[in-house]
């Protein structure tokens, strides 16, 4: 039985850092707002990057917050990540990397604890329904799923095998290690930004990861490496992000221009999902502003039930995924959560 599980920003929420949950495309400002709030409540203006400055989390809020007349960055929300990305990059584009910076920033400060406490939902499913020959596809930059995947590919006894090598279907030039990263006195160390050789491992399941991964760097000559720490002696996907090089993720934007590698990733993912028995969607709305993707399911899932597991649904989105795929879809209404605890009843 050929499986593909569809990981959404609804699987991502089920992670928790204390206060704080990994946020939704409604509620990233808002989310982003907190974020800047304790930072600058502890004295961190925004973490250091390569010139010798910081990223200054108050200057880009107080910018976005002129160019759109708006007294409360939570405010942005009404109009979604993808429209406040593509307004900057067309009005303002010096400040769009800055913004995906604080994207990318925002979510490494929420993602600080990948472990079975702070993602029991993830472990459970990795543990208990995951298997050797299923594959992941999810348009998330999160490495929960990853972290979660490669933890328990590590125990002893695991009924998986995953290595970030070879478990993302893409040839690395090598990884970052953080531990050797970053700068002394504003001065970057002999190993700023150098690319390690990487061991090589096999994997028994594979994540597609099509809109990128802050687990990937764009290293020296724009080698796409891995970026991994030290911890007990093992080399694992790192959960706490610096900005001395540039992460590769797909920002937001309505017109979205992919590099030739990613395009292949993209074929493959598709080649896999069109040979799937099964397909199951959890936490994933199929976005309309999401034109790549929802072709690519319309192409490849036209002949087999699709899951689509999300808390609610409401009619008019019903009818839209009816049309989406020829056969009436299956809905499930539950979170991802729920759907963990009732899988043996539903599968």
């Amino acid at each position: 039985m050929s499986r593909i599980f569809v990981l959404g920003a609804g699987a991502s929420r089920e992670y928790r850092f204390g206060r704080l949950a990994v946020p939704l495309d409604g509620d990233f400002w808002g989310i982003a707002d907190q974020v800047i709030d304790e930072a600058v409540k502890k004295g961190n203006p925004g973490p250091q990057t390569e010139n010798d400055g910081h990223l200054d989390y108050v200057k880009i809020a107080d910018s976005l917050k002129a160019w759109y007349k708006i007294s409360r960055l939570q405010d942005l929300n009404k109009f979604g990540l993808e429209k406040v990305f593509s307004d900057v990059q067309q009005q303002h584009p010096n400040a769009l990397n800055d913004l995906q910076r604080l994207l990318e920033m925002v979510l490494f400060e929420i993602i600080r604890r990948i472990d079975q406490k702070s993602a029991p939902i993830h472990f459970a499913f990795v543990k208990n329904i995951l298997q050797p020959g299923d594959s992941i596809i999810t348009f998330n930059y999160d490495i929960i799923i990853d972290r979660t995947i490669e933890d328990i590919s590590k125990e002893e006894g695991s009924h998986i095998i995953w290595h970030p090598s070879s478990g993302y279907g893409l040839s690395f030039g090598g990884y970052i290690n953080q531990l050797t990263q970053g700068f002394l006195n504003g001065i970057p160390t002999n190993n700023y930004n150098k690319i390690l050789p990487l061991e090589a491992a096999i994997s028994d399941v594979i994540i597609y990861k099509l809109h990128g991964s802050l687990g990937w760097i764009v290293g020296k000559d724009g080698v796409l490496a891995l970026y991994l720490t030290s911890s007990d002696n093992k080399v694992r996907l790192a959960q706490k992000g610096h900005l001395a090089g540039s992460f590769f993720i797909m920002p937001p934007l309505q017109d979205k221009q992919f590099p030739g590698w990613i395009e292949k990733l993209w074929r493959d993912a598709e080649e896999r999902l069109a040979r799937a028995d099964q397909v199951f969607c959890i936490g994933y709305s199929f976005p309309k502003t999401d034109s790549n993707a929802v072709n690519m399911f319309k192409r490849t899932c036209k002949d087999k039930l699709v899951n689509i597991i999300l808390p609610e649904i409401d009619q008019n989105e019903r009818i839209r995924l009816c049309k989406m795929f020829d056969n009436k879809p299956h809905f499930i209404l539950k979170t991802f959560s729920q759907w963990i605890t009732s899988y043996g009843n539903i599968k």
